[in-house]
């Protein structure tokens, strides 16, 4: 298990990406009701899933935030859930674009080292900056969850 996030205390890089969460849902929430006036309008239903989604995404950030304050492991377990789910789609996805790339590239272009590479340079540091937060995460659940069942052994 991790100690240190991103040189910062487990605690602290909890507060600090639960804050960014918070603001980019916030933001993309804001951005998302600005827009679904019209779309309801023509009966789009994926808006309000993707609407529904991101509201979802908000509450967990807002609840590992509390998870992290309150020392209650269990509300970093929906943050935990979502992030990991969002992050396996975002590698099923990117592979998959990047299987196209190379696809397209070697029946169409035949210069298909500068451009995979340049995906592969791109794409495979953000997959491991996702895991390692999600680990780090993950760490600071069992830190919390460890100091838990320390204070109740106490008492």
């Amino acid at each position: 298990m991790l100690k240190r996030m991103c040189c910062m205390r487990l605690k602290t890089a909890g507060y600090v990406f639960g804050g960014i969460d918070i603001v980019v849902n916030t933001l993309l929430l804001a951005l998302l009701l600005f827009f679904v006036i019209d779309y309801v309008a023509y009966g789009e239903v994926f808006m309000l899933i993707v609407l529904a989604i991101v509201f979802v995404k908000l509450q967990s950030g807002f609840m590992m935030i509390l998870g992290i304050k309150m020392q209650r492991h269990l509300l970093l377990l929906p943050w935990l859930i979502i992030f990991g789910i969002q992050l396996i789609y975002i590698i099923f996805q990117s592979s998959t674009v990047m299987g196209y790339e190379i696809d397209f590239n070697i029946n169409v272009n035949q210069s298909t080292k500068c451009s995979v590479m340049i995906l592969l340079l791109l794409v495979i540091p953000s997959w491991l900056f996702g895991l390692y937060i999600l680990y780090g995460i993950y760490s600071l659940y069992k830190e919390i969850q460890a100091t838990r069942k320390h204070q109740q052994a106490q008492l």
